[in-house]
């Protein structure tokens, strides 16, 4: 694992240097601020398929959990590492994962103990990649030289936004163009509770999930103009339903 993590302030001057412990865990793809006092390492599970993918570590370094190790997923199909990414983020108490052509979504606490599991709700099938794989004997081109995941859903960004809730922007993958964030793509509600990860609201968005405010709202990024050279930046509002016995 990388060995020392450098804290910028709000006008991008270094502050800090520190040294993170070193785990066994996968090697870092992303780090994200947990809380203001821990910092979420999310591993990358190329050539790591046998490895916690997922570390917490205290505000100056030191370790205090490592899990969500997916060896059983990923075993016996090597392309599923090379084109899938781990997603996570935490907040208040709970850790959300998942891997990003996958339905599954888990839930832990911050000593890495699962809380909770469920999968994705698109309205219909989710076609993960590791079934595309077992159809085609493990390969991801076609006999005409496609992909065998053009036209999947890929998740592509998770945020945690307290109350053991994330929120989820899921896109479809199209292999001529590929995919940019920024245009939005299905946006999925989370709650963790009870054993289960339920999926509680979902809606279209035209902006892409980008994380969250000082005030836990998932905030987005859209493109503006005819030549996507300004962005609004915009939050998501959610509004409890109400039953029909309220006023």
């Amino acid at each position: 694992m990388t060995s020392r993590l450098t804290v910028f302030d709000s006008q991008g001057r270094p502050t800090r240097a520190l040294s993170l412990a070193r785990t066994s865990a996968a090697r870092p793809f992303e780090i994200r601020v947990v809380d203001d006092s821990l910092l979420l390492v999310v591993g990358s599970p190329i050539g790591a398929d046998s490895k916690d993918q997922l570390t917490l570590l205290r505000a100056e370094g030191s370790m205090k959990a490592s899990f969500f190790n997916r060896r059983r997923y990923y075993e016996g199909l090597p392309p599923l590492t090379q084109y899938s990414q781990t997603l996570a983020d935490g907040t208040a108490g709970c850790v959300f994962a998942s891997s990003s052509r996958d339905d599954s979504v888990f839930a832990f606490d911050y000593e890495g103990r699962l809380l909770a599991h469920g999968r994705l709700d698109l309205g219909g099938s989710f076609v993960t990649l590791k079934q595309r794989l077992r159809e085609h004997d493990g390969q991801v081109r076609t006999a005409g030289g496609g992909w065998v995941f053009d036209g999947d859903p890929v998740q592509l960004k998770m945020v945690a936004i307290g109350g053991c809730r994330a929120v989820v922007q899921v896109a479809i993958y199209h292999a001529q163009g590929g995919i940019d964030p920024l245009d939005g793509g299905t946006v999925i509600l989370l709650q963790a509770d009870s054993g289960r990860v339920e999926p509680v609201a979902k809606a279209v968005a035209r902006a892409g999930l980008i994380g969250r405010d000082r005030e836990g709202t998932p905030v987005f990024l859209r493109y503006t103009g005819t030549e996507k050279d300004a962005y609004v930046l915009s939050k998501l509002d959610i509004v409890a339903s109400r039953s029909r016995e309220d006023p």
